[in-house]
């Protein structure tokens, strides 16, 4: 569904610096309404005499001599000039606060408000669906990344709202290529498929020159007649509009445009959700019956041991999943065995009362296997109630590991396994 909002944000860009708001000065330019001025110096000769120095004039000077002559002097215009570029697209997506980097840069020479725009995908083209609880912060630390708190909430609401000029939230980033991030977050929907997309254009319309520009508003209203010039600036001279075309350079999408210098910019980045591939096995192996004896040759009868082994897989390339819980109810026809039995019911594969154990495939320091008691009145992760209730809690099972890997307690990465393993006795 094509969607737009009008969020109308003031973004300040000019001389006086807010801290973290800089950005990088990788140019320079004649600021606006400053003065431009110098003379020449002749030097000649009459009939082999020197004749001293002659200072140039803008009227034209002959008399010879210091000072007798004047500046030539001009007043530089106002150039408005903006790009906005994505940083980082597209960007991986799962869970909430999945940012799209934009970076607006002021390519003029004075300081200048922007109006900010956003754009959803609009066709099956542009994007698969929307995200929810989109957002807008800024930079405010200039550490080029999100933070929250910390970093500046310019906008919030839903699109097609007008949320209108905030005045001078960002204080002034100077001009000459200094820059400001802006950071558009949102949530992937609940049980959104791996591989879908969501597209949204970030675009920046040039409001006021507030500086020199002497309160001039421009909002993209540069006449075509006027070959992108505006009405003077604060010091009388012509606001120059010269931005190019992001139509001809950037992907378009949920309906954005942009015209030469119009005084505005935009550019798209998207959102390629990645979930979780997890799935859960459970297989069962005979490991012994009284009359056959150990596998391969025991038989699924009474008396008989099976093994079970529930085996969570996170597909490879898939987002981390946080485990929480696994339950499993035996019925009435077996009975748990509370010290995981091997070849019989003499031989045990741990400690006797340890019936549980967990082996995984991961980058976890963890041991691998581990073997937990089968009462549940103890915390180590695993129990069974006595009445062949099972119940595996993931959070103590695989604890919270510092790394590197760094592991949240329950993480299972794209890529990594968990096996709980027990058995029951066929009654």
């Amino acid at each position: 569904m094509k969607t737009y909002r009008n969020i109308g944000i003031t973004l300040l860009t000019g001389a006086l610096l807010l801290a973290g708001f800089a950005g990088n000065a990788l140019a320079w330019s004649s600021a606006a309404c400053s003065t431009i001025s110098n003379r020449a110096y002749l030097t000649f000769s009459v009939g082999g005499q020197p004749q001293g120095t002659l200072e140039s004039s803008p009227v034209g000077n002959s008399t010879l001599g210091v000072n007798n002559g004047a500046d030539t002097t001009f007043t530089v215009d106002t150039l408005v000039d903006l790009s906005v570029d994505r940083l980082a697209s597209p960007v991986n997506a799962t869970g909430v606060n999945q940012v799209l980097r934009f970076r607006i840069t002021n390519l003029g020479n004075d300081t200048q408000q922007y109006q900010l725009q956003l754009y959803s995908g609009a066709t099956p083209a542009d994007d698969d669906f929307d995200m929810s609880n989109v957002r807008l912060y800024v930079d405010a630390n200039d550490n080029q990344a999100l933070d929250i708190p910390g970093d500046t909430l310019i906008a919030v609401g839903g699109f097609g709202v007008n949320l209108g000029l905030t005045g001078d939230v960002l204080g002034a980033v100077g001009a000459n290529f200094n820059t400001v991030d802006v950071f558009v977050v949102a949530d992937v929907p609940a049980g959104q498929p791996s591989n879908d997309t969501s597209a949204y254009a970030l675009k920046a319309i040039t409001h006021q020159s507030v500086a020199n520009g002497g309160g001039l508003t421009i909002n993209g209203s540069a006449t075509g007649a006027g070959a992108g010039t505006e009405a003077n600036n604060g010091c009388g001279n012509p606001v120059v509009v010269g931005d190019g075309d992001s139509d001809a350079t950037k992907t378009a999408v949920g309906g954005v445009t942009d015209d030469v210098r119009d005084g505005a910019a935009y550019d798209s980045a998207v959102y390629n959700v990645v979930a979780a591939g997890v799935s859960v096995q459970k297989t069962q192996t005979v490991i012994w019956d009284p009359v056959n004896g150990a596998a391969p040759a025991a038989q699924p009868i009474p008396g008989a041991y099976v093994r079970y082994d529930i085996i969570i897989s996170n597909a490879a390339l898939a987002a981390p999943a946080t485990l929480t819980q696994i339950t499993d109810a035996l019925v009435a026809q077996l009975a748990f065995d509370a010290d995981l039995a091997t070849a019989g019911p003499t031989t045990f594969e741990d400690a006797l009362g340890n019936g549980f154990k967990v082996t995984h495939v991961s980058g976890r320091a963890l041991l691998t296997p581990s073997y937990y008691t089968s009462t549940n009145a103890d915390a180590d992760g695993a129990s069974e109630d006595g009445a062949g209730n099972i119940t595996a809690i993931f959070a103590t099972l695989l604890p919270a590991e510092a790394g590197p890997p760094a592991y949240a307690a329950g993480e299972l990465k794209g890529g990594e396994s968990v096996t709980l393993t027990f058995n029951a006795v066929i009654q």
